[in-house]
C-alpha cells in the first residue's frame, strides 16, 4: 500500500485511474480516498497486489517492475512507480 497525497488546487474531481500497465501483467492496483477531501489536498491508498496463479518472479534493483497509471488529473497525467518484490 502507499498514500499519495493529491494536490487539488484547481481539480475538483475525485482522482481516478483511468489506465493502468503493468510489468508483470500478474500486478492489480486499485485506490480509495482516505478521510475528508479539502480545497489544498486529498490523500488515497493505492493497493498493489500481486494476482494468484499469477507468474513467479523477482524484481530487484536493476530489474524492477513497472507499474504506469495514466490519470484523469489535469497537471499530473501519469504517474510512473517502480516496484521492487518477491513473488513466489
Amino acid at each position: 500500500e502507499l498514500m499519495l497525497t493529491v494536490n487539488q488546487e484547481n481539480f475538483s474531481e475525485e482522482l481516478k485511474f483511468l489506465e493502468v500497465e503493468s510489468d508483470p501483467k500478474s500486478l492489480r492496483v486499485s485506490l480509495e480516498p482516505i478521510g475528508k477531501r479539502s480545497e489544498i489536498s486529498t490523500r488515497y491508498r493505492m493497493t498493489v497486489e500481486i494476482l494468484p496463479g499469477g507468474m513467479r518472479s523477482q524484481r530487484s534493483r536493476g530489474n524492477e517492475g513497472t507499474i504506469r497509471c495514466r490519470t484523469n488529473h489535469p497537471t499530473e497525467k501519469e504517474i510512473v512507480i517502480l516496484a521492487r518484490f518477491n513473488a513466489f
